[in-house]
C-alpha cells in the first residue's frame, strides 16, 4: 500500500512539473490566497507584507513577489518554462529605480467596461477613471474619459454638407426648427470647422436628460505608467487548481519616456 501511494504521488508531481515549469517557481507559501484586490497587488508589487514592516527594495524577496504578479500563461518562456525576457527586464527596471505603486499616484487609471441602456437600447461603454485628490489624505475616483461606439456618431458628417443658408438671418433663423429632425445623425455639420466632439459633455447631457442608465460593470482593467519605459495592464484571472490567480499583469507595452533637457 505504501509503495502504491509513493507511485501515485511521484506521478502527480511529474505531471505538474511537465504542465508548467514556471509554476514550480511560484512562492506557494505567500500565494495560497490569490491576489483578491488591486490593493493587494500594490502591496506585493512594492515588496511589503502585512507581517513584515518592509522588504528591501532590491532584495530576493521582492524579486520573488514581482515574479508572482505576472500571468504565467502570457509571460512563460516556451523554451525554459521560466519567466520570459520581457518580464525579467521589467523587474530589473523596477528594482533599479525602486519603483513603488500607491493609490494617490497620477500614473494609473481604471478602464471599466459597462453594459448601459441609451434610450432603452442596450449597448456597451468604457469608463476611464483616475484618482483625484480632494484634500490631504483624501481622494476620490473621477471619470476622466468615456469610450464606445455610441460616440462615433457624434463625429459623423454627411456626404453632402448640410448648411444653414447665408440669408437665414433675414427670416429670423426659422430654419433652426427643422435641423434636429432632418439632420439628427449629422448635426455636427452645423458646427464650426475643426470641431471635435466632447464625449464627457455628451455623457453629461444623456445623464441629465434621463436617457442613459448604467446597468452593470462587466470588466475592469487597471493601467499603470509608473515604471519608466513601460505601460502595464493588470486584469483579474480565474484559474482552477493554480496559485497564479487574481489580479495579475496581463501585458507590458514599451513606451517612450520624455527626455529631459540638459
Amino acid at each position: 500500500m505504501k509503495y502504491l501511494y509513493f507511485i501515485v504521488c511521484f506521478c502527480s508531481l511529474t505531471i505538474c512539473h511537465a504542465y508548467a515549469q514556471w509554476e514550480h517557481h511560484l512562492d506557494e507559501r505567500k500565494f495560497q490566497l490569490r491576489v483578491k484586490q488591486i490593493d493587494e497587488f500594490m502591496v506585493r508589487f512594492n515588496g511589503t507584507d502585512e507581517n513584515k514592516p518592509q522588504i528591501a527594495p532590491s532584495g530576493k524577496e521582492r524579486t520573488r513577489c514581482l515574479r508572482n504578479l505576472f500571468n504565467v500563461d502570457a509571460f512563460r518562456d516556451e523554451g525554459t518554462g521560466d519567466l520570459n525576457v520581457t518580464g525579467k527586464d521589467f523587474i530589473s527596471r523596477v528594482l533599479a529605480d525602486s519603483i513603488q505603486l500607491h493609490f494617490e499616484d497620477s500614473t494609473w487609471q481604471a478602464e471599466v467596461l459597462c453594459d448601459v441602456l441609451l434610450q432603452d437600447v442596450p449597448c456597451r461603454m468604457t469608463f476611464v477613471l483616475q484618482p483625484e485628490r480632494i484634500r490631504q489624505y483624501e481622494y476620490k475616483w473621477v471619470i476622466k474619459d468615456v469610450q464606445g461606439t455610441l460616440f462615433e456618431r457624434l463625429a459623423q458628417h454627411s456626404d453632402t454638407l448640410a448648411i444653414l443658408s447665408p440669408v437665414e438671418h433675414e427670416t429670423g433663423f426659422i430654419g433652426l426648427i427643422e435641423l434636429p429632425q432632418t439632420n439628427a445623425r449629422h448635426f455636427t455639420d452645423f458646427y464650426p470647422a475643426g470641431y471635435l466632439p466632447d464625449r464627457l459633455s455628451a455623457l453629461n447631457a444623456w445623464v441629465h436628460c434621463g436617457l442613459l442608465k448604467i446597468v452593470q460593470p462587466q470588466e475592469v482593467v487597471y493601467i499603470f505608467r509608473a515604471v519608466p519605459g513601460y505601460e502595464f495592464r493588470v486584469e483579474r484571472f480565474e484559474k482552477r487548481g493554480s496559485y497564479n490567480t487574481g489580479w495579475l499583469i496581463s501585458s507590458l507595452q514599451p513606451v517612450q519616456t520624455k527626455k529631459t533637457k540638459q
